[in-house]
Order: structure tokens, then C-alpha cells, then sequence
């Protein structure tokens, strides 16, 4: 590494450093959740009824949004679950069913659904969670078009599981996003939100679809 390389990732993590240090939210994380992105869901949460007794949350590594949901199914008193789906191990936590994997693998589809059976009446979810994020090339349309394609993978497990309630996606801004928001959440739910938390950085183009009341009535398209 020559030397102007090192200054600038030298100055890079100092200004990461710089701004962690001033994060309230990551102050305030004092060690209760393993990301500071549950402070993102719980926002959410405290907005819409998201939240039900059967959630799944795909991409959920390191696990701050599966701690959050399996905050909430404490008021269910034993007969809720958590069902976390990653390609990445995850550690386990109380209330959560970790399910290592890709999601679109039918035998991951299969061990979720199970899981969540096993303490439901069935094995359909109430809500379906994901903060997934693709890795950022820092070319736009690439990143648009990555960020989209986690969106339709979401959205198409959404229309598998869920037991007409809700949804939850993060996206980042663009209009090839609006128009999907239109052809592809708007048809089957009730009400169609678009929130950026408070908690979400104001530098980050991120942002969340609520999707709430799913009206079912989905059918592929033929390839």
C-alpha cells in the first residue's frame, strides 16, 4: 500500500470512528442488541402494526432485527416465533429459530415453515421481515439493480408465506423502485408505506416499504 492509499484509508476510518462516536443510537445500543439496525424495526414497529406472531426475517445476520421481533412475541406467551433465515451462521438467541441457508433453496423454504408450524396453528407468517442489503459497488445502476433484485426475492417468499397480514422491505430510492412499488406491492396489500426511521442515516439513500394487509391474489408469472 503506497502511502497516499494508507492517508486516505487512515482518514476514512477516522471519519467512520468520528461519526460512531457522535451516533446516538449507537451510544444508546449499549450492548442490548447485536446491530444498530434494530433501532430501525423498532421505529418502524412503533409506527405499524408489523409485528405479529409469526415472523420471518430473511438476511438476518448478525440478528438486531430477529432480537427486536423476538422482544414482541413475549406478549404472545410462548406461541409466537421467530424464524431468521441467512446464508450466514448465526449465533443463536432465545426465541429464534435460525435457519442457515439460501431462501430460495426449497429445503431452507421447508425447515422455516416447520419451524414456525411447530408453535403456530400454521405454519403461514403474519409478517415477513428484510433489511437485506447487496454489496455497494458505488456504480448507481448496479446498485439500484442489486438492491431491486433483494426486493423481488423478498417479495416473491412474501407471496409463499404470509397469512394475509403484513411486510416489511427496505429499498434504496430510485425510480425503477417506484415503479415496482406500483406493479408489485400496491395490487396485493392494503396500504403501501414508504418511512425512512429516524434512526437510518441521513446520508444513507435507504428506505422501507410497509406493507400492510396483504390481500393474497398473487400469481407467478409464467417463464
Amino acid at each position: 500500500m503506497n502511502a497516499t492509499r494508507a492517508l486516505l484509508k487512515s482518514s476514512s476510518s477516522t471519519r467512520w470512528l468520528a461519526r460512531q462516536s457522535r451516533d446516538p443510537f449507537v451510544k444508546s445500543r449499549g450492548g442490548a442488541y447485536r446491530a444498530r439496525s434494530a433501532f430501525k424495526l423498532k421505529d418502524l414497529a412503533g409506527k405499524y402494526p408489523i409485528l405479529g406472531r409469526r415472523v420471518v426475517d430473511l438476511g438476518a445476520a448478525p440478528g438486531g432485527w430477529s432480537q427486536v421481533a423476538a422482544e414482541k412475541q413475549r406478549q404472545f406467551r410462548g406461541k409466537g416465533v421467530v424464524v431468521a433465515v441467512d446464508l450466514l451462521p448465526m449465533e443463536a438467541m432465545p426465541g429464534v429459530e435460525v435457519v442457515t441457508g439460501d431462501f430460495f433453496d426449497t429445503g431452507v423454504q421447508s425447515r422455516g415453515a416447520s419451524s414456525t408450524a411447530e408453535m403456530a396453528d400454521t405454519g403461514l407468517a403474519d409478517c415477513v421481515l428484510s433489511d437485506m442489503m447487496a454489496s455497494m459497488s458505488g456504480i448507481r445502476d448496479r446498485d439500484v439493480a442489486a438492491s431491486l433484485d433483494l426486493v423481488s426475492a423478498a417479495t416473491w417468499l412474501a407471496h409463499q408465506v404470509l397469512r394475509s397480514k403484513d411486510d416489511d422491505l427496505k429499498f434504496f430510492m430510485h425510480p425503477e423502485l417506484v415503479d415496482f412499488r406500483k406493479k408489485q406491492l400496491e395490487p396485493y396489500f392494503f396500504k403501501v408505506v414508504t418511512d425512512k426511521p429516524a434512526s437510518s442515516r441521513k446520508e444513507s439513500a435507504e428506505a422501507y416499504w410497509v406493507c400492510l394487509g396483504y390481500k393474497g391474489g398473487w400469481v407467478p408469472e409464467e417463464v
